[in-house]
C-alpha cells in the first residue's frame, strides 16, 4: 500500500485525497462506476465499498454463493484490487427497510472506514454514491463532498421495494452537492432537487472493443462456431425490459437468422430460448466480449420503452459502435444522440427491417462514422469532463478562500419575507468586505428548499444544504459543522427559528461567533407558538440579534434578551428594482380603465398579513363608490384559499 497518492497536478485534486466510492460488488459487472473510478484513480485513491443490498436475500442457489464469496472477502479486509484502488467488502444486514437496521449499518461501515482513514492518514475526501443504499453514509464521516451518480431510474427495479428506494434517494437527491445523470431524461427529472446537477454521459472503452477489428475468425470461441450466419447478438443483462415478443415474432419467421444471448438472466426467457435458431449461453467474461463479438454480423439492443429504458443510456451502445459491427436498436430516447452511427427501429416490422439492411449493407462509410463516434466518446474523454465539474463546481464548495466567511443559515422551505431578505442580502455581496454564503435545510420528503437555493446560487455566491427527513434531529447539528469547519467560517448568521436552534449548538460546539436576525412571529398554532417562545428565550446566548422592528424589539426584551444584544434595522428596500419600468401593463391586461381606481398589497399570504381585512374594509366601501374600484391581492401563502372564499 505505499503507492497511495497524496498530491496530484490539478488544484481540485490538491484538495481531495481520496474518493469513497459506494457501488456494485467490484469487478461483477463491468459498470459506468467501475469504468470512472478506473480512470480517476489516476489522480485519486479510490476506496470502494462493495454492495451494501437493497433487498433482503433468498435461498436460492445464486444469492447463497454471493453470500459466501462476501464473507471470504470480508475477511481477507481490504484489498488493493488496482494500482491505487482499494476495495472493502463490509458484513451488513441486508434488511434496509428498518431505519434501526440503516442506523446499525451505518455505524459498522463508519467503524470500518475509520480504521482505513486513521491507517492512511486521510482527512480530506469525497464521498460518491452510485446507489440509493448509500443514503445512509450522506454526511457520516466529515467528507468535503457527496456526489450522487444516478445510472437508472432506481425506484423502477421490480427486484427492489419502490417504496424503500425513493425515500433513499430522496435523501441522496437533496442532500448531495453534485447530482450526475446519464441521460437527458434523469436530467429533466432529477435537476429540480439539486442546481449543481450535470449530464455525464456514458463512455466506452474503445481500446477493449476496438479488438473486435483485428481479430480473426479463428479467434471467435469454440462455443459459437458452430452457430449458423447470420449471427444478430446481444450481450448483457436479460432481464424484464426486453422485448421478448417481438424477438419471438421476429426469429420464428426468420429461421434463417440465428440468435445469440449472452448474459445472465434474472427472469423467464424460456419461450425465446425454445425456438431452434435462438442461443443462449449465460454470462461470459468482459475480457472475452471482443472475441464474442467477432462472431456477430449484426448487434442488437432489443428494449422495451419502459421507465427504466427511457431513463436508461446502455453502456453497450458505445462498446458495440467500438467494435465496427452494425448496430440495430429500439427507438431509446438515448439512442438518438448517436442516430449516424446506428439503425434504430420503431416497431417490430422496422427493427426486422433494420436487421435486413444491416446484414446487406455494411458500409464501410457507416463503420468510419461508427468508430469516430465511439472514439470522441472514450471514458478517458468522460474522466476529464469529470475533473471540470470537479474544478468548477466542486473546488469553490470545498476550498477554504482566503476571505473570512459569513454564513447564512435559514429553513428555506418556500421563498417569502424572510428568504427575500436574505437573497437581497447575497445580492449585496459586492459590497461586502467578507465572502458571504448560504445553507438552507432541505426536506427530503419533497425537495422544499431546493428553489431557495437555486435563487441563491443565482445571485453567485456559493450555497450548502443540509438535507432534513425529520422536525429534529441531530444529525442536522453535525451536517452543519461539517459544512462550518470545511470553509473559513468567522460569523454564523441564522433566520428562523430552526436555523436559531440548530446553529446555536453546531456555532458554540465549532466555536464560531453568531447571531440572528428575528423577522418576526407569526405562529398560528400552539407547537409553533412554543418553538418561536424556546427561540425567544435562547437569542439572549446569541452574540447580537438584528430586529427588523421596534414591536420584535420589544418581545425580545420582554423575553430576557439583553438590550445591548438587539440592533434594530428594518429591512430595506431595493429601490432599484422598484424603480424599474412595468414589464407589463398590467391596467390594459386586465382591462381596468383609467377611470377606475386600483388598490392593491402584494406579499405572502398569511394571517399577520391581514389582507382578510382589506378585503372586508373594500365590502364597507359605498356601492356607488366601490363600483368605480378594483382591488388586487398579489401573493400565495396559506391564507390563499380562505381569502379566495371571502373575496
Amino acid at each position: 500500500m505505499n503507492n497511495i497518492r497524496n498530491q496530484s497536478t490539478s488544484v481540485i485534486s490538491e484538495i481531495i485525497q481520496l474518493i469513497i466510492c459506494y457501488a456494485e460488488d467490484w469487478g461483477r459487472l463491468p459498470s459506468s462506476t467501475q469504468h470512472l473510478m478506473r480512470q480517476l484513480s489516476k489522480k485519486y485513491t479510490i476506496l470502494w465499498v462493495d454492495s451494501l443490498g437493497l433487498r433482503a436475500p433468498s435461498i436460492s442457489k445464486g444469492d447463497s454463493k454471493r453470500i459466501l464469496s462476501k464473507i471470504k472477502k470480508f475477511f481477507k479486509g481490504i484489498k488493493e484490487a488496482e494500482q491505487n484502488i482499494f476495495v472493502l467488502s463490509p458484513l451488513v444486514i441486508p434488511l434496509y427497510k428498518y431505519s434501526l437496521v440503516r442506523f446499525i449499518n451505518r455505524q459498522i461501515l463508519k467503524a470500518y472506514i475509520r480504521l482505513f482513514l486513521r491507517k492512511h492518514r486521510f482527512e480530506r475526501f469525497l464521498q460518491w454514491s452510485s446507489c440509493p443504499s448509500s443514503a445512509i453514509m450522506l454526511n457520516s464521516l466529515g467528507e468535503l463532498a457527496n456526489i450522487y451518480y444516478i445510472g437508472d431510474e432506481f425506484s423502477e427495479f421490480t427486484q427492489f421495494d419502490s417504496d424503500l428506494v425513493g425515500h433513499l434517494e430522496q435523501r441522496l437527491l437533496v442532500g448531495s452537492d453534485m447530482l450526475l445523470v446519464v441521460s437527458e431524461r434523469l436530467m429533466e427529472t432529477k435537476s429540480q432537487f439539486n442546481a449543481l446537477t450535470f449530464k455525464l454521459l456514458h463512455g466506452c472503452d474503445y481500446k477493449h472493443f476496438s479488438k473486435t477489428m483485428k481479430l480473426s475468425n479463428d479467434d471467435i470461441p469454440s462455443d459459437i462456431k458452430n452457430i449458423p450466419h447470420p449471427i444478430i447478438g446481444y450481450y448483457g443483462l436479460i432481464r424484464d425490459w426486453f422485448d421478448f415478443d417481438m424477438l419471438k415474432s421476429i426469429f420464428q419467421k426468420r429461421r434463417d437468422w440465428s440468435l445469440l444471448l449472452i448474459g445472465p438472466s434474472d427472469t423467464d426467457i424460456y419461450e425465446i430460448v425454445n425456438l431452434p435458431n435462438v442461443h443462449s449461453l449465460g454470462a461470459r467474461p468482459y475480457e472475452s466480449l471482443p472475441f464474442y463479438l467477432k462472431a456477430f454480423d449484426v448487434c442488437l439492443i432489443p428494449y422495451r420503452k419502459t421507465e427504466i429504458t427511457i431513463n436508461a443510456n446502455p453502456l453497450k451502445l458505445l462498446e458495440y459502435l467500438s467494435s465496427g459491427k452494425p448496430v440495430v436498436t429500439t427507438d431509446l430516447p438515448s439512442a438518438y444522440q448517436y442516430q449516424e452511427g446506428l439503425l434504430i427501429g420503431k416497431t417490430k416490422s422496422e427493427i426486422e427491417g433494420a436487421i435486413e439492411t444491416a446484414i446487406n449493407n455494411n458500409s464501410s462509410e457507416k463503420r468510419k462514422i461508427q468508430i469516430t463516434i465511439a472514439q470522441q466518446n472514450s471514458w478517458s474523454s468522460r474522466a476529464e469532463l469529470l475533473d471540470a465539474l470537479f474544478q468548477k463546481h466542486l473546488s469553490p464548495l470545498i476550498s477554504t478562500g482566503k476571505k473570512p466567511v459569513i454564513m447564512h443559515l435559514i429553513a428555506a422551505m418556500e421563498i417569502a419575507g424572510a428568504e427575500r431578505v436574505v437573497l437581497n442580502l447575497l445580492s449585496q455581496k459586492h459590497n461586502c468586505s467578507l465572502e458571504m454564503r448560504v445553507t438552507s435545510f432541505v426536506r427530503t420528503i419533497d425537495g422544499s428548499g431546493t428553489k431557495f437555493l437555486k435563487a441563491a446560487s443565482d445571485t453567485g455566491v456559493t450555497t450548502d444544504r443540509i438535507p432534513i427527513s425529520l422536525k429534529w434531529d441531530p444529525r442536522d447539528i453535525m451536517s452543519l459543522i461539517r459544512i462550518l469547519k470545511r470553509h473559513n467560517v468567522k460569523l454564523l448568521h441564522t433566520h428562523g427559528y430552526k436555523a436559531d436552534i440548530v446553529g446555536l449548538i453546531a456555532a458554540k460546539m465549532a466555536g464560531i461567533p453568531l447571531m440572528a436576525t428575528s423577522h418576526g412571529y407569526t405562529a398560528t398554532g400552539s407547537m409553533l407558538n412554543r418553538y418561536e417562545k424556546l427561540d425567544r428565550f435562547l437569542l439572549r446566548f446569541f452574540r447580537n440579534t438584528i430586529s427588523v422592528s421596534k414591536n420584535i424589539r420589544s418581545m425580545l426584551i420582554d423575553a430576557g434578551v439583553p438590550e445591548n444584544k438587539i440592533l434594530l434595522i428594518p429591512n430595506a428596500v431595493d429601490f432599484e428594482y422598484f424603480s424599474r419600468p412595468a414589464e407589463i401593463d398590467f391596467r390594459n391586461e386586465w382591462r381596468i380603465s383609467p377611470n377606475e381606481l386600483l388598490i392593491g398589497t402584494a406579499g405572502r399570504l398569511s394571517s399577520e398579513k391581514a389582507q382578510a381585512d382589506l378585503v372586508k374594509a373594500f365590502a364597507l366601501i359605498p356601492e356607488d363608490i366601490r363600483g368605480r374600484c378594483r382591488m388586487v391581492i398579489a401573493g400565495n401563502g396559506p391564507e390563499r384559499d380562505s381569502l379566495l372564499s371571502l373575496a
